[in-house]
């Protein structure tokens, strides 16, 4: 399994409902809780997020490599989760 990083902005609309989508997925899936995940405010870790490319917020990362960035649904999400969760 590879880990899981998520750029978002506090107070973003759309990353607010990335992580509700996200909290349905990891309830369907409860498998996936093993998957490290990492969020980072991207104005308060601006020190590590700036390493990255990325366009919009929210961004997922899987193993350090974009998986998908905003728009999302919820279904780009639950993808996310299964490809960190099958790939080594």
């Amino acid at each position: 399994m590879k880990d899981i990083m998520l750029f978002t902005r506090k107070d973003d609309p759309y990353c607010l409902q990335a992580k509700d989508w996200m909290r349905e997925v990891l309830l369907a899936h409860p498998e996936y809780e093993d998957i490290p995940l990492t969020e980072l405010d991207v104005e308060e870790h601006a020190d590590i997020v700036h390493r990255y490319r990325y366009s919009f917020l929210p961004v997922y990362f899987v193993g350090g490599e974009k998986a998908c960035e905003c728009p999302l649904k919820r279904e780009r999400i639950a993808e996310v989760f299964a490809r960190a969760w099958r790939e080594t």
